[in-house]
């Protein structure tokens, strides 16, 4: 078999592409390592915001109720005073 030029440059550029394959891979390897780590712990972090926030709702929620009842008592105690006089619903 006679050696050309070319297949001597093939040879060496397929051997230079085998070495450089592993470190590449590897490199990629421990990239989507990171990468699946970094969106367990992001989703964490979302699911622990999610639970403070629905906290945060239940609690307006009792203030907005019971409101709404401290204002109906207020309403009754003042038209008691009145007597009724008013003569306008609010509700």
């Amino acid at each position: 078999m006679i050696t050309t030029p070319a297949m001597v440059f093939l040879f060496i550029l397929a051997i230079i592409a085998l070495s450089m394959s592993v470190p590449l891979s590897k490199i990629w390897s421990r990239h989507l390592r990171e990468m699946r780590e970094a969106d367990r712990s992001g989703a964490a972090d979302v699911e622990a915001e999610l639970a403070e926030l629905r906290d945060r709702v239940e609690v307006l929620e009792r203030i907005v109720t019971d409101e709404r009842r401290g204002l109906d008592r207020e309403f009754d105690r003042l038209e008691g005073e009145n007597g009724g006089r008013n003569g306008s619903d609010r509700r």
